[in-house]
């Protein structure tokens, strides 16, 4: 190994145990640093901080809780403000607000720091913890779905996806209103102005049965087609149960009531009928409410 990756891995070792900040050179001397390491800590140091694995400033190590950061997920809000859902709940237990100036272009999902505004203890019972974002370190998903829609405010279509609007890059007038799209978001808006997404898929027309469940598969990446020796397999299987089989399964004890008409309140392009109903007169002139359980 080089010197580089054996003062990675120490230092990565240090991070795990470390709550509270410490000299430099009292980490070369915990850490039994060589020369050669000693040459690449900067480059090192450097690199942790850019995760936020520790935070170096000056001649002072530490974890980065010491410093009044905090790594998180943001989760922001329509309105434009956000919460950061800390990721070392040891150090900070409670959600960080965070104003919508000070968001910095952060979307929903991103792993963010988060600089502490008011880190001393607080000033009124309730009090929030208020952050500002100072880099995004993995972005999140962008994709989202929604349905072109005709905004009569902006006079324009754009996409609607969860009540919010965003505009379309390109040219949109080339769409129909009611698509089914799926869209990658470019820019978050600064209410109440919307963001900016691109069209990555247009999936089908909303008035489509079939465009629902469509998209629900498209957004998540899964694929439609089925491999060829799954076909193959599946079309050596009976559509109709064989005289033999029915006889088998009566022996079993499986009673036969494919005469009965059964009954279901689903909709012409439901996917999935879980039961149905069925309704006999009995000899005695009861009524015998099935149900069956699919």
């Amino acid at each position: 190994m080089t010197p580089y990756e054996t003062l990675e891995i120490k230092l990565r070792d240090l991070a795990t145990k470390l709550h509270g900040k410490i000299s430099v050179s009292k980490v070369y001397e915990m850490l039994e640093l060589t020369e050669s390491e000693i040459a690449v800590f900067n480059e090192v140091a450097t690199k942790l901080t850019d995760e936020m694995v520790l935070v170096r400033q000056g001649n002072k190590l530490g974890d980065p809780a010491s410093f009044n950061y905090v790594v998180g997920k943001i989760e922001v809000n329509r309105r434009g403000y956000a919460f950061v859902i800390p990721e070392d709940k040891a150090s900070w237990s409670e959600s960080i607000y965070v104003n919508s100036k000070d968001v910095n272009g952060a979307m929903t999902g991103d792993k963010v720091v988060v600089s502490i505004k008011n880190p001393k203890k607080p000033a009124f019972p309730g009090e929030k913890k208020e952050g500002v974002v100072k880099s995004v370190l993995v972005k999140g998903s962008r994709t989202f779905s929604g349905v072109v829609k005709w905004n009569p405010i902006r006079h324009g279509l754009m996409v609607l996806a969860d009540d919010e609007y965003w505009y379309i890059e390109g040219n949109a007038d080339s769409l129909d209103e009611g698509l089914s799209v799926i869209c990658e978001a470019l820019e978050k808006g600064e209410f109440p102005e919307p963001g900016v997404c691109r069209i990555v898929e247009v999936v089908g027309n909303i008035s489509d049965p079939n465009t629902g469940i469509t998209t629900i598969l498209s957004l998540h990446g899964f694929v439609e087609e089925f491999p060829d020796d799954v076909m193959k397999e599946a079309s050596m299987l009976p559509q109709e149960l064989d005289e033999e089989t029915i006889q088998s399964e009566l022996k079993k004890g499986r009673k036969d009531i494919r005469g009965l008409l059964t009954v279901t309140i689903d909709s012409e392009d439901t996917k999935d009928v879980d039961d149905a109903i069925t309704i006999e007169i009995l000899d005695n002139g009861n009524y015998m409410l099935g149900v069956h359980i699919a």
